[in-house]
């Protein structure tokens, strides 16, 4: 292994140079490292002498402090502009042999650029620099430098010392949930020293791939995390000990802190300059800068997939597979739709930003322009890159990251000025739910999603009284039906989401074809089931009867997604939210019979949500955000456009929930409802109605309800559901242990090929 040579002035930086100096001794040893005049013997030609040692180091390290520049000798004059100048003759007996010079910055100095230069060392206003700050940053910088010096120096060694510290080719997943923040704090250091983007490596063979797991708390959100773009810090999704939030981890560290705040926070995704974070929570789309100060509400949303921002300080965002791509400003504002592939441009999701600020790539889902297209916010018609989809990640060097259905994480380079797609697709990893790639050309993936869920009975006091069905990964949204014999719930089997009835004996398949189907709400007599399909590349509504004896029937055909959450007692109306307009989500009412139009149970500029007729139809119960948080409030119902009762409905609103609440939901006898807490309790409140009068009780805590999703609204929807005996049916995560992300440091296809 070659020397290492510091160049520095002492009237610059003398105290970092010496701690870096020592750092270096102790890593490489005394013999390997040069501190320029201490290493000239006593009387030797300190030119001559210079140039010999500089000529056999394989590196030289430039320590710039906030006076390298314009340090002067006694005469004044710039010693830059000196030719006997010590800090010169070595950079240009460097240059001069082609070894590597490295700018260090410390003090919070600056690169130079090159008119602060002489001529003989302009150069160096071009190499790529490294910091090393003062305490408390100082250690972490300096194994940085430590570890890319050894890159440099001994490519073979560092390649073992990565090997040595990688521990998915030996580690199990039971080993690696047992060991859990301990294997985290392990890879913490070497991981950053690894990540963090250094200096360009001026030799011609590229480092070596490796793979690093960074193990997270347990969450229900797998997919919800995002590499910041400088490669310095990762964002993740996770519930330790409390609801789910944020967590910040920086890659120089072993723990992840979570941020305040960001209770029920979703589909996190970073600002250009990496010093904010946009996210989904309560139906809206919030950031946080993370210098200081609370989340800040930039648009209604109901977030399904990530956002993504642009150097120019644009936000695009969908709210589902069948809406639009939404345009915000990042400081917020009014939404506005791109109109990217046809006059209704809806069926476009996943936008990501390329690094110009000016294209994009995006899904569309449309059965007749379904791909990958590349677009622009100059309006230019978009272009389709492939037929298949997924979500994606861009690579500085042009590889364009997706996965695939079915879970396989490709990348093929993308030439943005062709508008196309070039050279083959290489895999990168099987069973991927979600990627990200920062700027610096790193690629962290998860391959595996949540634990088991189960479908528990659990009575008032939240003992356990058994279970319902076998353990399923992708159980969600259990409806009781009228009797309480039945519950009817959507599964993912084959690929395809589909609404199944289950009872104490077996479980049917209520729906089929190529169509997803979701969000089942039972009709009073409990003979028909409302959902949601997809089978016609739309948002459409159906019914069926649940014995099977008809085909299902059209409802309402729709371009948006309007989501059926409960059925009047009369059975004439059925309860939906969704999108009115634009990305802002309401409650709509949809007769069954006539012309079956969608009308507003009440317009307003709050999200209103996940409405429920009570028993006797009087009145609806649903969840808004009108105060600044999710509360459940009680309203009466009034046939929408019924003139005669109009002042009457303004008028009567109750709210019931008095510290947050999500996902009401009536007692048989309408004299209770409840709700969950934001501490994923549920929660009871008594209800007392006398003539037109509706009077809530005292909220009280019953048992923690341990249901998917906790006390936050993380758009999947109301995930228990109450009988007629007054038991609760619980969608149950049996292990949330998460598995880990996965970061991919120093990718490089060609080198394979």
């Amino acid at each position: 292994m070659s020397g290492i040579f510091i160049s520095y002035r002492r009237n610059d930086s003398p105290d970092a140079t010496g701690r870096i100096y020592d750092r270096l001794v102790s890593e490489f040893g005394k013999a390997q490292v040069f501190k320029d005049v201490d290493s000239i013997p006593l009387g030797q030609d300190f030119r001559g002498h210079l140039n010999g040692i500089v000529g056999d180091c394989g590196i030289v390290l430039a320590i710039i402090g906030p006076r390298w520049t314009d340090a002067r000798n006694n005469d004044g004059q710039r010693r830059l502009e000196d030719p006997d100048d010590f800090v010169r003759i070595e950079l240009e007996a460097a240059l001069a042999r082609d070894i590597p010079v490295v700018p260090v910055l410390v003090g919070h100095a600056r690169i130079p650029v090159a008119s602060e230069l002489p001529g003989s060392l302009a150069p160096m206003a071009f190499r790529q620099s490294i910091e090393v700050r003062p305490d408390p940053d100082f250690h972490n910088d300096a194994t940085r430098l430590v570890t890319a010096l050894r890159r440099i120096l001994d490519p073979l060694a560092a390649e073992q010392a990565t090997s040595a510290i990688t521990p998915r080719s030996t580690a199990t997943g039971t080993q690696r949930g047992r060991l859990g923040w301990i294997v985290a704090a392990v890879l913490g250091t070497a991981a950053a020293a690894m990540l963090v983007p250094t200096f360009r490596h001026l030799r011609e063979t590229p480092p070596p791939e490796s793979r690093v797991d960074i193990v997270t708390p347990a969450t229900d959100d797998p997919a919800s995390f995002a590499l910041s773009p400088d490669g310095r810090q990762i964002v993740f999704v996770a519930k330790s000990d409390g609801p789910p939030r944020l967590w910040l981890r920086s890659l120089a560290k072993a723990a992840a802190q979570p941020l305040a705040g960001t209770e029920g926070a979703t589909l996190p995704f970073w600002s250009p300059d990496s010093r904010s974070i946009g996210f989904f929570v309560q139906n809206s789309l919030k950031r946080l800068d993370l210098d200081g100060g609370h989340p800040q509400t930039l648009a209604p949303a109901i977030g399904t997939k990530p956002g993504s921002w642009s150097s120019k300080g644009v936000i695009l965002f969908s709210v589902g597979p069948l809406e639009p791509i939404f345009r915000v400003a990042a400081s917020g504002g009014a939404t506005t739709v791109l109109p990217l592939l046809g006059k209704n441009a809806t069926g476009n999701e996943f936008p990501l930003f390329l690094p110009d600020g000016r294209h994009f790539v995006f899904t569309s889902v449309s059965q007749t322009d379904a791909g990958t297209y590349l677009g622009s916010l100059d309006g230019a018609a978009a272009v389709r890159l492939t037929n298949l989809s997924g979500q994606m990640a861009y690579l500085p060097s042009g590889w364009l990251l997706w996965v695939r259905s079915g879970g396989t994480l490709v990348g093929q380079q993308l030439d943005v000025a062709r508008a196309a797609l070039v050279g083959e697709s290489v895999a990168l990893a099987d069973g991927v739910v979600s990627v990200s790639a920062s700027a610096t050309g790193v690629v962290a993936y998860r391959a595996g999603g949540s634990g088991q869920r189960r479908l528990t009975w659990v009575d008032r006091s939240g003992a356990v009284r058994g279970t319902i069905g076998p353990p399923d990964e992708s159980l969600l949204a259990p409806r009781l039906s009228p009797d309480g014999r039945q519950v009817a719930f959507s599964r993912e089997t084959q690929g395809r989401t589909d609404i199944w009835l289950q009872d104490d004996a077996r479980a049917s398949r209520m729906t089929f074809g190529n169509a997803d189907s979701t969000d089942p709400v039972w009709s009073p007599d409990g003979t028909r089931l409302a959902f949601v399909s997809t089978s016609s590349a739309a948002y459409d509504l159906y019914q069926k009867p649940t014995n099977g004896a008809q085909a299902q029937e059209p409802l309402l055909l729709s371009q948006k997604l309007l989501r059926p959450t409960s059925w009047s007692a009369d059975g004439r109306y059925l309860l939906l939210f969704g999108p009115d307009p634009g990305p802002n989500v309401d409650l709509q009412v949809l007769p069954i019979t006539g012309t079956r139009k969608p009308l507003p149970f009440m317009r307003s500029s709050f999200t209103r949500v996940f409405g429920q007729f009570s028993p006797d139809g009087r009145w609806v119960a649903y969840q808004s955000n009108e105060s600044g948080q999710n509360e459940i409030y009680v309203r009466r119902f009034v046939v929408p456009g019924d003139a005669a009762d109009s002042m009457a409905a303004q008028a009567g609103q109750w709210q019931v929930s008095t510290a947050g609440g999500i996902f009401p939901t009536w007692r048989a006898d309408g004299k209770e409802l409840f709700y969950i807490d934001p501490a994923g309790m549920m929660m009871a409140v008594p209800i007392t109605v006398t003539g037109s009068t509706f009077v809530p009780g005292t909220p009280g805590a019953l048992f923690q309800a341990n249901v998917l999703g906790g006390g936050i609204d993380s758009t999947q929807g109301r995930q228990y559901d109450v009988a007629p005996d007054g038991r609760f049916l619980i969608n149950r995560v049996l292990d949330s242990a998460a598995a880990p992300i996965t970061l991919i440091l120093n990718w490089n296809p060609e080198a394979k090929q």
